[in-house]
């Protein structure tokens, strides 16, 4: 890709791929390691709503830092202090098994830290890139993230399955630190960006608090934009919660083990990878059309999920959606890297980050309720609907929205 060319976007790429390739190697075996240490759901449930917590609790100050500082330096400075974290941690484990406050505060810690790094990171691409190839850049970004889950799924499947067998006290502590080393990696490359001071048109020293209104109050004025982060902030919380339903699914239809729950990941994250690519390569004008209706594509595969018992059927469902997927959410994040002015990126990262990543442990707890409530038909069926319904919704009721082209670079 010729947007690789671009040396400031080329170092944040390979940092940013190697430090994902540990976080999904690591993430997968801290919820295991949860389960195996505990065996109590609700301390896993626990674990898991701490990676989510921070971007709703400090989200929107991380945006107005991020707005207010060299964002080289928010990212160094959160890689650096993520290294370390997952140093002191691997201390915790030599010593033996780690005590229960530890699997709260170590996803807690570094989700705050990564509540941070994420409004500057997305803030930091539209300053390395310019707008004509930011399309290239965020189609490449987003293809790599769902490959390194992959390759890390495989990995942690492949390699560090067989050592928890050989040294079941020390498998995990690997993980720890081919983690803590790739933060070390992703540091070294983003070391060499050049300064990415945030380019604000106020001449003074606004308190913090303004800064955040001025954010929301850009958010709120601005119809498209309104639309697209609250669609997804509905579509998310909807959607939160499949990762424990399809988890459920795989044990009351598909057997339960290892094999048939790697391959229902992989049929979404290879298609999703393929397609991000394929995104890049093409010109995807009508934003709002393209998002609603690639949406509401995947709200009705999740709910035919809910009928399909056929192996086969379920993971062509989950093919669909990840083939889906990059067509509504690129262009979207491309439209929004093009429309808000620099100064106020990192507060609208942020809030970007709140509706995905904040809303997580909301939808994954009322999916684990459902299940118990309602079973595995009915909650497709809420979940394929509430993704359904919110763009459907904006793509008729908004003719602003439903009219929205890419903006033409400056």
């Amino acid at each position: 890709m010729s947007v690789l060319k671009i040396r400031g976007f080329r170092n944040l790429w390979i940092g940013q791929t190697v430090s994902q390739f540990g976080d999904a190697v690591y993430g997968m075996l801290f919820i295991y390691m949860a389960d195996k240490l505990t065996k109590d759901p609700l301390i896993v449930g626990g674990v898991a709503a701490c990676a989510g917590l921070p971007f709703l609790l400090v989200g929107p100050v991380a945006g107005v830092f991020a707005d207010r500082h060299d964002r080289k330096n928010i990212m160094l400075g959160a890689d650096l202090v993520s290294a370390l974290t997952l140093v002191m941690f691997a201390f915790v484990l030599l010593r033996g098994q780690p005590p229960v406050w530890a699997l709260f505060a170590v996803p807690l810690f570094l989700s705050s830290i990564n509540a941070f790094f994420t409004p500057a990171r997305g803030a930091a691409v539209p300053a390395l890139v310019p707008g004509e190839q930011l399309l290239s850049a965020n189609s490449l970004s987003s293809a790599t993230q769902y490959a390194m889950n992959a390759v890390g799924l495989i990995a942690a499947a492949l390699l560090l399955a067989p050592l928890e067998a050989i040294a079941p006290t020390r498998f995990f502590l690997v993980a720890v630190l081919v983690n803590a080393a790739s933060f070390l990696v992703s540091a070294g490359f983003i070391a060499t960006l050049p300064r990415l001071l945030p380019v604000r048109d106020d001449s003074t020293e606004a308190h913090w608090l303004q800064d955040l209104k001025e954010g929301a109050g850009l958010i709120w004025k601005h119809c498209v934009l309104r639309i697209i982060l609250g669609v997804s902030l509905l579509i998310n919380l909807a959607i939160s919660g499949f990762m424990v339903v399809y988890t459920a699914t795989n044990r009351a239809w598909f057997g339960g083990n290892f094999l048939s729950l790697a391959i229902i990941e992989l049929t979404f994250m290879v298609p999703v990878v393929i397609a991000s690519l394929v995104v890049g390569q093409i010109k995807v004008t009508r934003v709002g059309v393209a998002y609603a209706l690639c949406m509401v594509a995947i709200g009705a595969a999740v709910a035919v999920m809910g009928f399909a018992r056929n192996f086969w059927l379920y993971v062509s469902m989950n093919f669909l959606c990840g083939v889906a997927l990059p067509f509504a959410t690129i262009p979207a994040m491309t439209y929004i890297n093009l429309t808000v002015p620099d100064g106020v990126r990192g507060r609208v990262n942020a809030v970007s980050a709140m509706v995905t990543a904040g809303v997580q442990p909301v939808g994954a707890g009322l999916a684990g309720v459902g299940l118990k409530v309602y079973g595995l038909t009915t909650m497709y069926l809420a979940m394929g609907i509430g993704m359904l319904v919110p763009p459907l919704a904006a793509l008729f009721g908004s003719k602003e929205f439903r009219d929205s082209t890419m903006p033409r670079p400056s």
